[in-house]
């Protein structure tokens, strides 16, 4: 009998341990999710304030497109702006463009339906996303993407509601960032090639450096600059340099991504800043546009010509640490290239790479 009280009561603690352990974690659980909804609400406001008091269109679409991924808890992230119900044009971040095709079908979905969608896609590089479409004016402006989810959880209907919050601000400040830019961007253009001028690209560095610290990211800059154009333009004369001028322009725009930022630095003379890109991936870019300027056929009185282009490139934080510094390092680099032969890529460090 006494035995059986003793089970009795042995069982009964062991039950009693078995829920309690089973409440403790529950209520780690349960501290766990607050404490992380009290981050991510600490999180959004200081996006949704940052985008408030942004009147540039590129910033705007950067502070997106870091939101979207920290809301998310997001490998990458894509902005689509949409007119008309079509996609007008589509800004990621690092990593994005892998599997662009597939997501501007995911992005359609979502602006046709209205609704948020998130699932998972066996697309190679593509484990999840989460699409929620931005409204302004009862109309579809625009969709927030997040990929590939941190972690074994994928997207949840919380992140869902973080990034509907944040689609709501981010259509005004596109909204009024775009009004903004008609109005300024003459003044931030270069007249000749549409490229952003010099005073921009200090800026957008200065502002790149300042995030990067903060986060902890990387960023490269390329300066590039065409070889003997004085010689090209005194044999076909300045208009047809100018056209030369505009060809490069496009490549470079072409062989960018819409976060990054090209600008026509003076004369023959261009710029780069590539958004969280490494070193070893700046110069990747790099020989992806020399190659691309080399190849490309002009049009001239005395037939067919092609120029070639030398290029220097830095990183931050591995080169400098200051913007001044970083574009100064990249502007050595390219002289450099220019002293080893032309038409190359070169660093800052002791590395040339050859055509």
């Amino acid at each position: 009998m006494r035995l059986l009280v003793f089970t009795g009561i042995f069982f009964l603690a062991l039950v009693y341990a078995v829920y309690i352990t089973f409440v403790l974690r529950q209520l780690q659980k349960d501290l766990a999710k607050a404490q992380r909804r009290t981050r991510q609400e600490s999180v959004l406001k200081e996006i949704l304030a940052g985008l408030a008091s942004e009147l540039d269109a590129q910033r705007v679409v950067n502070v997106i497109l870091e939101g979207v991924k920290t809301l998310a808890r997001a490998e990458a992230s894509a902005f689509a702006a949409v007119r008309d119900r079509e996609v007008a044009g589509f800004y990621s971040s690092s990593g994005g463009d892998r599997i662009k095709d597939f997501l501007i079908g995911i992005l359609k979905e979502a602006v046709d339906k209205g609704i948020p969608l998130r699932g998972k896609a066996w697309v190679k590089g593509l484990r999840g996303f989460l699409a929620v479409p931005v409204f302004l004016n009862r109309d579809v402006s625009g969709v927030l993407l997040a990929t590939n989810p941190i972690g074994r959880d994928g997207f949840s209907a919380e992140d869902e509601d973080y990034l509907m919050i944040l689609g709501f601000q981010a259509g005004l400040s596109i909204e009024r960032a775009g009004a903004y830019s008609e109005t300024v961007g003459l003044a931030q253009r270069d007249a000749l090639t549409g490229l952003y001028n010099r005073r921009v690209f200090h800026e957008r560095v200065k502002s790149e450096a300042e995030r990067a610290g903060r986060l902890k990211r990387e960023f490269s800059v390329l300066m590039l600059d065409i070889d003997f154009f004085k010689q090209f333009n005194d044999k076909h004369g300045h208009p047809t340099g100018d056209e030369a001028l505009k060809a490069v322009a496009r490549i470079l725009s072409s062989k960018t991504r819409s976060i990054d930022c090209v600008s026509r630095w003076g004369g023959e003379e261009f710029t780069v800043m590539l958004v969280e890109t490494r070193l070893q991936d700046a110069v990747r870019v790099a020989e992806r546009i020399r190659t691309a300027i080399e190849k490309e056929p002009l049009s001239t009185d005395h037939g067919e010509a092609h120029l070639t282009v030398s290029i220097g490139a830095a990183s931050y934080p591995e080169d400098a640490e200051t913007p001044e510094a970083l574009i100064d390092k990249a502007d050595k680099a390219l002289y450099r290239a220019k002293e080893t032969g032309r038409n190359r890529v070169c660093l800052f460090m002791e590395t040339v790479y050859y055509p």
